[in-house]
C-alpha cells in the first residue's frame, strides 16, 4: 500500500505506524536536502511543465509492466533523474494511486500510468525526458520500439502521450540548455519524438503561454514492429530508420494484461482535465505572508493563542468541577475537557516536532494554577520557550515543513480543498528562507454524501479505527466515474519577491465536485496572492462530464469571465482533436504596473 523506498535521508512519518492511518497517504521527509536548501537563487517563479502518459488508466497498463507501473520505481531511481534536471526530493506523500513528491524546485507525480514534472527557476527539464523514458522501460517495463534491446542505451519507452507547457520566462537569457527559448525547446522535443506539434496561445508582445502536445492517434511511418511480450524488445532484426521515438502506440485488448477488464471507456484520459492558474505581479500586502519572518511571527502567535484558548477552557472545566464536587482536583478530567483537535499543525505533529494541544495542556494543567490548585485564565502565560525545546523553538524559526505548513493554513491554501469535504486530503508545505513555498495536495474523491465515511468523521479528523479507515479507503476508490476512482492532486509555489513575484496553482481535481465550480476554486486561489495579472488554463478531455458547463457557452464558463475585481483580456479557445484549452488572461481593475509585461523571449 506505501512504498517504503525513498531516497536516503528520508524517515518514516509516526502517522505510517498509527493503524488508523493506514488507509490515507502519507508523508515522508527528506532532512539532509532540505537542512540544506538554499532558495535565493530561484529568480524564475514560471515553471516548466511536462506530463507523460504511458497508457490511457492504470488498468491498461502493458503485460510486461511491472504492478504498479512508474510507482514501482524505487526513489532513488528518480533521484539520478532529478539530477539531470537540477533539483531534489524534499519530501513525498505516499499513496496507493499516486506518490507526491515535493522538490527544491516544485513537484513531481508519479502514477501507476503518467508522471507529471514541474520545475522553476533555472532548471533543465528536458535534459532528464530521455532518462525518464528509459526508467519506464528498463525499471517499469513499459514497450519501447526505438531499439533492439534494453541493453541498447537508446531504449525508451513508447508514450501514450506527451504534454510540455510553460509561461513565457522573465528571465529567458538565464536560462540552460535547450530551454533558453521556446524554438530549441521544440527542436529539442521534435528531435525526440514523432508526430508533435507545438502551439503559443496568447499575445506575442504580452503574456502568453506555450504547449507542445502529441497525440495517440499518431501512425508512425514507418510503422514500428510488434514487441514480444516476453522479452519486451523489437521483434525482428531491423528498426526504424528514424531516431525518433514514435507516441501513441497502445496495447490492443488482447494485448492487455490478465484480468484487464478495461474498456475505452473507462480510460481516465476520457476523464482527464487539468486546471492551471499562474500569477504576476503580486499584492505586496499578500506576498508578505510568504517571507519566512513573517511565518515565524504568526506560528509563535498561533501557539501562545492556542495556549491561551486552552487556558480558558480548563479554567472553565475547574470552575464546573469546582460547582459540581466542591474542590478544585480531577486534572485528568480537566485535560480530556480542554484537549482540542489534533488536525491543529497536524504536519508539525507527525513531523515529531510539537504538539500545540500539548503545549496548551501542559500550560493551562500545571502552569498557571492559582492557590486553590485552579488554572487561572488571567495574567501572563507561562513563557513559549518553558514548554519548547531548542529544536522545536528553531522549527519556529527556520524554513521546512512546519512553517510551511502554518503558512498553508494561516494564508487560506489549506481551506481550497478542506478536511470537512475531503477528509483524507493530506498537504506537504514547504516554507523557504528567506522567502518563497511549496506545496502539493494529495485529494482522495470525497465520500459520497450519507456515507459511512461522512459519518465516521467530525470536523475532518480521521476516522479512529482500522476498520473504518479501511471502510474510507475503500469508498475513496470506487465512488464517482473513472476520473474520481484515484487520487487526484494540487501544487502551489510562490515566488514572492517584488521584482519578479509569482505564484502558480495546478489541479487535476474536476470542477463540479461537492457542487464547487471551476470558478470557485479560481476566485478562491486569487484571492489569496492577489495578483496584478494572471492567466487560467483550463485543458479538457472530450467527453469530460465533471463540469461540463466550464466549456465555452456553459454557464460555469461564463463565471470563469467575471472574477470580481478584474478585467478580462483575453480568451482564446483551442479544439485539439481530443482536447479542449481554454486560455484567459486577466488583469486587476485599477491596477498600475512599474512598467510593460515582461515578455521574454518570443
Amino acid at each position: 500500500m506505501v512504498a517504503l523506498d525513498i531516497p536516503n535521508g528520508c524517515t518514516l512519518s509516526p502517522s505510517l505506524a498509527t493503524p488508523h492511518l493506514l488507509g490515507t497517504p502519507h508523508l515522508h521527509i527528506n532532512h539532509d536536502v532540505a537542512a540544506d536548501l538554499d532558495s535565493s537563487n530561484a529568480f524564475e517563479g514560471p515553471e516548466k511543465l511536462l506530463e507523460v502518459w504511458f497508457a490511457p488508466s492504470p488498468k491498461a497498463l502493458a503485460p510486461s509492466v511491472k504492478e504498479n507501473g512508474l510507482k514501482s520505481v524505487p526513489a532513488d531511481v528518480w533521484v539520478e533523474m532529478l539530477d539531470l534536471v537540477n533539483c531534489k526530493i524534499l519530501s513525498v506523500i505516499h499513496s496507493e494511486t499516486v506518490d507526491a513528491y515535493l522538490l527544491s524546485e516544485s513537484s513531481m507525480f508519479v502514477f501507476p500510468h503518467k508522471i507529471i514534472l514541474k520545475t522553476c527557476g533555472t532548471t533543465t527539464l528536458l535534459l532528464g525526458l530521455h532518462r525518464m523514458l528509459r526508467i519506464a522501460a528498463t525499471v517499469a517495463g513499459f514497450p519501447f520500439h526505438n531499439a533492439v534491446s534494453a541493453n541498447d542505451i537508446r531504449a525508451a519507452a513508447t508514450p501514450y502521450r506527451v504534454f510540455y507547457s510553460r509561461k513565457n520566462f522573465l528571465f529567458p537569457d538565464r536560462q540552460q540548455g535547450p530551454h533558453r527559448s521556446w524554438k530549441q525547446e521544440v527542436k529539442y522535443l521534435d528531435d525526440m519524438f514523432e508526430g508533435g506539434s507545438a502551439y503559443m496561445v496568447g499575445k506575442m508582445n504580452g503574456d502568453h503561454w506555450y504547449l507542445y502536445i502529441t497525440s495517440p492517434t499518431f501512425n508512425p511511418t514507418p510503422p514500428q514492429t510488434p514487441v514480444d511480450k516476453d522479452s519486451n524488445a523489437v521483434l525482428g532484426s531491423l528498426v526504424s530508420r528514424s531516431n525518433k521515438i514514435p507516441t501513441g502506440i497502445l496495447a490492443t485488448p488482447a494485448d492487455r494484461a490478465p484480468g484487464d477488464h478495461a474498456t475505452a471507456a473507462d480510460d481516465e484520459d476520457k476523464h482527464d482535465e487539468t486546471l492551471e492558474i499562474l500569477m504576476t505581479d503580486l499584492d505586496p500586502e499578500n506576498a508578505k505572508q510568504f517571507y519566512l519572518s513573517n511565518a515565524s511571527a504568526v506560528a509563535h502567535d498561533r501557539i501562545l493563542s492556542q495556549t491561551d484558548s486552552a487556558l480558558l477552557k480548563a479554567a472553565a472545566a475547574s470552575k464546573q468541577q469546582q460547582q459540581q464536587h466542591g474542590h478544585g482536583h480531577g486534572h485528568g478530567h480537566k485535560q480530556q475537557d480542554s484537549h482540542m483537535s489534533d488536525s491543529t499543525y497536524s504536519v508539525l505533529d507527525s513531523e515529531d516536532l510539537f504538539d500545540v494541544d500539548d503545549i496548551a495542556v501542559q500550560n493551562a494543567a500545571n502552569g498557571n494554577k492559582n492557590d486553590n490548585g485552579a488554572c487561572s485564565s488571567g495574567g501572563s502565560l507561562t513563557p513559549l520557550s518553558e514548554h519548547l525545546d531548542s529544536a522545536d523553538m528553531e522549527a519556529l524559526t527556520t524554513e521546512g515543513h512546519a512553517l510551511g505548513t502554518v503558512v498553508s493554513d494561516s494564508c487560506g491554501l489549506s481551506d481550497v480543498y478542506p478536511q470537512s469535504v475531503y477528509p483524507d486530503a493530506r498537504i506537504d508545505a514547504y516554507m523557504f528562507a528567506p522567502c518563497g513555498f511549496s506545496a502539493n495536495g494529495v485529494i482522495p474523491a470525497p465520500p459520497a454524501d450519507g456515507d459511512s465515511v461522512a459519518s465516521s468523521t467530525t470536523n475532518g479528523e480521521i476516522p479512529e479505527t482500522a476498520e473504518t479507515a479501511e471502510t474510507a479507503s475503500v469508498s475513496t476508490s470506487d465512488s464517482g466515474p473513472t476520473s474520481a476512482q484515484g487520487n487526484h492532486y494540487f501544487t502551489v509555489h510562490v515566488t514572492p519577491e517584488p521584482n519578479c513575484s509569482f505564484a502558480s496553482f495546478e489541479t487535476n481535481v474536476p470542477g463540479g465536485q461537492k457542487g464547487r465550480q471551476t470558478a470557485d476554486i479560481v476566485k478562491h486561489v486569487v484571492d489569496i496572492f492577489r495578483p496584478g495579472r494572471f492567466s487560467v488554463t483550463l485543458f479538457e478531455a472530450k467527453g469530460t462530464t465533471a463540469d461540463s458547463t466550464t466549456k465555452p457557452g456553459g454557464s460555469s464558463g461564463k463565471r470563469l469571465e467575471r472574477i470580481p475585481g478584474y478585467r478580462r483580456i483575453d480568451r482564446i479557445v483551442h479544439d485539439f482533436e481530443d482536447y479542449d484549452l481554454v486560455f484567459r488572461f486577466f488583469e486587476r481593475e485599477g491596477f498600475v504596473s512599474n512598467g510593460e509585461a515582461r515578455v521574454g523571449e518570443l
